[in-house]
């Protein structure tokens, strides 16, 4: 337990920077997008916020954000088998040579939080500083303008880019979760492939790839998305896939057999 904690900080440490870079990027990119949305429409003209967030592009930003995640974790694991080649002295740190894969599977996992926490300050600060308000008429003649009602929540139910990020029901929210596992325990296990020279391995990730295009579209089209024993059977798959993922990098990691 030692050796995964120490390993684990540093982990953080060597990645924090980065990921932190990406997450203001993430934040500063969205709203300069939503700003020039914003500035097409006169103003006084109302459009629904979840409008504005899916023609201004911050669903391109957050996937560009998280591919730059993903890359730092493939970059942590890449460093300690290039150069001075770290990993064997990480390997004589007491204690079990699994924790080394896990370290690296928690630090991505945290710079996935922190990636999906700061869409969600985003997102608030998108609509306090860009949401539009609605002319109302008044018996006097005058015009007043007002912000609707629940504009906020009504984004968060309505937008299928938010839905999929922070689902709303028990079985979207299981299988968002899962979604978030099998990704970045995929990249680790693909990643892991390359560098044990595995290559017909990769086929597992594929699989995954293809599977997970086809639940985002099912989810994006769902009337309900909350409902459906569907999702649960997405995310048993998705289950397996990541525990496979980490079972098998577990293995390789306690053999050595990436640095045969």
């Amino acid at each position: 337990m030692k050796k995964l904690y120490k390993l684990f900080n540093f982990e953080v440490t060597f990645t924090l920077r980065a990921v932190l870079l990406v997450c203001f990027a993430l934040i500063a990119g969205q709203n300069l997008l939503l700003c020039i949305s914003n500035r097409n429409y006169p103003p006084g003209r109302y459009i629904p916020f979840e409008k504005l967030i899916d023609i201004s592009g911050t669903a391109i930003v957050f996937i560009i954000c998280l591919v730059l995640i993903l890359s730092v974790c493939v970059y942590s694991v890449l460093s300690n088998y290039s150069g001075s080649k770290s990993i064997y002295t990480l390997m004589t740190i007491p204690g079990s040579r699994g924790s080394i894969f896990v370290s690296k599977l928690l630090s991505g996992l945290t710079g996935m939080l922190l990636l999906l926490a700061s869409q969600l300050i985003s997102i608030f600060l998108g609509y306090l500083l860009f949401s539009t308000t609605f002319a109302v008429t008044e018996t006097s003649g005058l015009i007043r303008f007002e912000e609707p009602v629940n504009g906020l929540f009504l984004a968060f139910v309505r937008s299928g880019f938010l839905r999929i990020l922070y689902p709303l029901g028990v079985g979207s929210f299981i299988c968002t979760a899962f979604m978030y596992l099998a990704v970045v325990t995929g990249v680790l296990y693909s990643v892991y492939c390359f560098l044990s020279k595995k290559f017909l391995y990769i086929t597992a990730p594929a699989i995954q790839v293809i599977l997970m295009v086809f639940i985002l579209a099912g989810r994006l089209r769902a009337e309900n998305p909350g409902g459906g024993g569907r999702l649960y059977i997405y995310s048993l798959i998705l289950s397996v896939f990541t525990v496979y993922y980490i079972r098998q990098c577990l293995i390789w990691t306690k053999r050595s057999t990436i640095l045969d």
